[in-house]
């Protein structure tokens, strides 16, 4: 049985927990984000080994559908692990429901659940489970995760004392899993913005007879750099009565994709969709509409469990066609700042298509070029270097909050950046221009409105006829969001660590290798 104690036995064991977290926090803090997720597991571990219990695990906890899933366990032998993709939210209702409510969920023997509560009672009978105890951990005010220790093979009554113990333990996991999350959140973000960089300049500058060639390279970069496995492009046929695949990446294979490929024979509700300019987000098989039969028939087929699918719009009118990114190794739930990023790339493969189609020159497409300017959030500009007038994109000046006939010249915009990072900025367009190179400068913007934002700006210089310097043409986006994303790093950062200056117990760390342990 678990060795949990009483009266003096659990205070003497709560002690040793204590010294045992003061060891796991020192640890987690200090690990580097390709050792995290280890790091958590060995926490887990030593938590099952002190407390004699066949399964520790973490939990990831939505209140959409809901949805309950495990991020890290560690389990006994014999023990069965669900599934990274399976909802214990089914099987398992009542327990979610108290959990999203901030209550535990403490039980000593299977007949410890309320009448209303069956469905668990049968689902742990099925595991094999006797003994269970879940407690929520709350994440900025709401219930994200929660902590569960299991036994199998024994029964035993979960002492109160222990309840906190554990909270703080799953405490300290679910802060440092939010610092990692942010972490990746922000260098993702950054990977993002230097992707969707490149990418925008190659079609700016791609030929016509070359679009297909870029639309294929761009779905495998952001397909490998987002974990998407599969992303399909449809068009519409020459007489605009049917929409098939046209480019798509499948790098884990499957079954033959039929040429053509046509929605309207495999996925016609789909197609209605995005014919009306809807996204389709479905997360799993069992997200399909009860009409959706014959669309859900062929993912299945195809093997895609989760697709996210944008129409490929240029304004006003039907669609072009659509771009869809899939799942088909687990399921995936799409969060909004995913759904924000392949949109962003949705509208920048609309544009390029629309500016084949029409086989116009670079600057004959402007008004497309502004489109996809808009849909990135990014404000174009072009300064002659010989005289430092500019020409701005609308979105540029809303940017930086110039009218709409101010005429702009090179110095107006300096004016604008705050005064610690002109200089500095200064030196970096000079640099560019100098060099050849590509202009990347983040800075801070001071607005009439009193304000203050963070910009980057990204460009590259040409030569005029004469090999003298021309002009530079660049593009502007506002960062504050990102820098605000590292502020909230740091300060999670300081409440993890606020978090256990409150306690009385000294934590502290030694490098055995250092010191020769």
């Amino acid at each position: 049985s678990a060795v949990m104690g009483t009266g003096d036995n659990v205070l003497k064991e709560c002690l040793r927990f204590e010294e045992m977290l003061s060891e796991i926090f020192a640890r987690v803090m200090a690990a580097p984000l390709d050792r995290f997720d280890h790091e958590i597991e060995a926490a887990l571990g030593r938590a099952a080994g002190f407390l004699r219990i066949d399964q520790c695990c973490l939990l990831e906890i939505s209140e959409e559908k809901p949805f309950v899933r495990i991020t890290h366990a560690v389990n006994g032998e014999g023990v069965r692990q669900p599934a990274s993709d399976e909802n214990l939210a089914e099987l398992f209702p009542w327990s979610c429901k108290m959990l999203l409510q901030g209550e535990s969920v403490n039980i000593g023997t299977l007949d410890d659940f309320p009448e209303e509560a069956s469905m668990d009672r049968r689902s742990h009978a099925a595991a094999g489970n006797t003994s269970i105890l879940q407690i929520p951990l709350s994440v900025n005010g709401r219930v994200a995760r929660a902590i569960t220790v299991i036994l199998t093979r024994s029964q035993h009554v979960w002492p109160e004392a222990y309840i906190p113990r554990l909270r703080l333990l799953g405490e300290t996991l679910s802060n440092g899993l939010e610092r990692m999350k942010d972490r990746e959140q922000l260098e993702s973000q950054l990977r993002f913005e230097s992707l969707l960089a490149e990418i925008s300049g190659r079609f700016v500058n791609v030929p016509a007879e070359r679009v297909d060639d870029e639309i294929e390279y761009a779905q495998k970069r952001i397909s490998d750099g987002l974990g998407v496995d599969l992303s399909v492009l449809w068009q519409w046929s020459d007489n605009q009565r049917e929409i098939r695949v046209t480019h798509y990446y499948r790098p884990l294979g499957g079954p033959p994709v039929p040429s053509p490929l046509n929605a309207s024979e495999y996925y016609p509700w789909c197609l209605a969709q995005f014919k009306a300019g809807k996204i389709i987000n479905l997360s799993s098989p069992e997200d399909y509409p009860p009409e959706a039969d014959r669309d859900k028939e062929s993912a299945l087929y195809f093997g895609v469990k989760s697709t996210l699918t944008f129409p490929l719009s240029t304004g006003g009118g039907m669609p072009i066609g659509a771009l869809a990114f899939s799942m088909m190794r687990e399921k995936r739930i799409w969060p909004e700042a995913l759904i924000d990023r392949l949109k962003l790339v949705a509208q920048i493969f609309a544009n390029a298509l629309a500016r084949r189609q029409a086989e116009t020159a670079l600057w004959e497409s402007e008004a497309r070029l502004r489109l996809t300017a808009e849909a990135v959030d990014a404000g174009l500009w072009v300064v002659d270097a010989g005289t430092g007038d500019v020409w701005a994109s609308q979105k540029a000046r809303e940017l930086f909050q110039f009218s709409r006939d101010e005429g702009l010249h090179f110095e107006r915009f300096f004016e604008a950046i705050h005064p610690d990072d002109r200089e500095r900025v200064r030196r970096e367009v000079d640099q560019a221009y100098l060099s050849g190179e590509i202009l990347h400068s983040d800075y801070r913007v001071v607005l009439p409105d009193g304000n203050m934002k963070w910009f980057t700006a990204r460009g590259q210089g040409s030569l005029s006829p004469k090999g003298d310097f021309g002009r530079m043409l660049g593009m502007t986006l506002d960062i504050t969001r990102r820098k605000e994303v590292e502020i909230k790093l740091a300060q999670s950062q300081a409440q993890l660590s606020s978090l256990f200056d409150s306690t009385k117990d000294l934590i502290w760390s030694v490098d055995k290798e250092r010191f020769g342990l």
